[in-house]
């Protein structure tokens, strides 16, 4: 975990512009999501008052075009992110092939060329998933439960209560368990590991097996 949070900071303090512009997006899309109450309180209050088609149709028409803009606006989220997460990935991928370059053959041969290969596609893209991706969306998550707190709290104090309380459970929960996570995480990543090693080895014996099959059957 603490990984995690020095790269997302050392990718926020490298691309500060693309991290604020991703912000400024969440931003922009908890203000929508925030309107969606109030705009189906109005509509609701306007078909009941008049109880005409013509106020059904414009507020399906308004609600449609909402909908159109907020796509809109969560794909503009998508690639921001994609250029947050790929622009740190890059440099993140040349420091690697910097220490590979510096390093000596000895070295390599004690890695090994497929668990180098391993890092230099699965690890890193594990990690352009998690800052790219995963930390922002919990960054514009938790600007949307601050969001709805501070509205839940001028409507309704104790209902603000039980939300913060039902929170602060689940985020214990996700504290004290993340060792466990990060275990078998680690656990399935060296899998992964051993049979992309196993699967390599078997491919380089049926590419050297086949001449040898070849000249037996014929």
């Amino acid at each position: 975990m603490k990984k995690i949070v020095t790269f997302f900071v050392e990718a926020i303090q490298s691309y500060t512009r693309l991290f604020l512009i991703s912000l400024i997006i969440v931003f922009i899309m908890t203000i929508l999501n925030m309107m969606i109450p109030y705009g189906m309180r109005a509509y609701l209050d306007s078909i009941i008052e008049n109880g005409d088609w013509q106020n059904f149709i414009i507020g399906l028409i308004i609600f449609a075009i909402y909908l159109f803009i907020f796509t809109i606006i969560k794909i503009c989220w998508y690639v921001s992110l994609d250029n947050f997460g790929g622009q740190y990935i890059k440099d993140l991928e040349l420091q690697i092939e910097t220490s590979i370059s510096h390093a000596s053959l000895k070295q390599i041969d004690r890695i090994g060329l497929n668990k180098i290969k391993h890092m230099m596609y699965s690890d890193l893209l594990d990690v352009f998933r998690v800052i790219g991706h995963h930390m922002p969306s919990v960054f514009g998550s938790l600007l949307v439960i601050a969001a709805v707190l501070v509205l839940s709290f001028a409507y309704d104090s104790v209902v603000t209560a039980f939300i913060f309380f039902s929170l602060i459970i689940g985020l214990s929960i996700s504290f004290f368990s993340r060792k466990l996570i990060a275990k078998m995480a680690g656990k399935t990543n060296s899998a992964l590991k051993t049979s992309m090693l196993i699967q390599m080895n078997l491919s380089i014996c049926l590419l050297c097996i086949r001449p040898i099959m070849y000249f037996i059957i014929f």
